[in-house]
């Protein structure tokens, strides 16, 4: 259900992307006055912040957390669902974007180098969702109790995450909304695999503790 939800809501923001419509429209407007409000040392937290979205963090963080299960404990899963979740969305954040060939911030809003891909989804945002989220569910799954946690950290990142794109100038606020639908529709995918491939007998464990 989740899925469907998000991947509807990419779909309606896609459209009103190549139609013009109305959130679009107001995407100058809200950049506009992000770039007037911006300070010098937020600018500087947030260039590092925006690291935590990134493949070249996300990539050697799924190796660390699923090679060390696979290792101890012989399961090849949470690497194999990390994988996944990071190979799957950018594939279809790579396509969107060739798809919707959207232009990016005017270069003297942007904090930081170009980019030569399209603005349209935000890859960190759409990464972050479908990494941190996978994160969170697999770090819940092991939890006795608190199992909220690793859920509200995976929402603060993510949102973080998404905050500083359009604070740096590297996307227009409909891109991150894109981002946060296109991972979250593949972060259900992923989710939804991974209850097939697990065993009921280990699931009943877990939810009777």
């Amino acid at each position: 259900m989740a899925a469907v939800v998000c991947a509807l809501a990419f779909a309606g923001l896609a459209w009103d992307v190549l139609a013009h419509g109305p959130i679009s429209r107001a995407d100058p407007r809200v950049e506009s006055f992000v770039v007037r409000h911006r300070v010098g040392w937020v600018t500087d937290v947030a260039s590092s912040a925006t690291w935590i979205g990134s493949s070249f963090l996300l990539i050697p963080l799924i190796v660390v957390v699923g090679g060390s299960v696979l290792l101890r404990h012989h399961d090849w899963r949470p690497l194999a669902m990390l994988g996944m979740g990071l190979g799957g969305v950018t594939v279809l954040y790579y396509v969107a974007k060739e798809l919707v060939d959207r232009a990016r911030p005017p270069a003297s809003d942007r904090v930081g180098p170009p980019f030569a891909s399209g603005s349209f989804p935000s890859g960190h945002t759409a990464e972050a969702v479908a990494v941190w989220g996978v994160l969170a569910i697999l770090a819940a799954s092991i939890m006795t109790g608190h199992r909220w946690l690793p859920v509200l950290g995976a929402v603060l990142i993510v949102l973080v995450v998404g905050v500083v794109r359009v604070y740096l100038g590297t996307h227009w606020p409909s891109d991150v909304l894109s981002g946060y639908a296109l991972g979250g529709a593949w972060l259900g995918v992923v989710a939804a695999v991974t209850q097939g491939l697990w065993p009921r007998h280990q699931r009943a464990a877990r939810s009777a503790a």
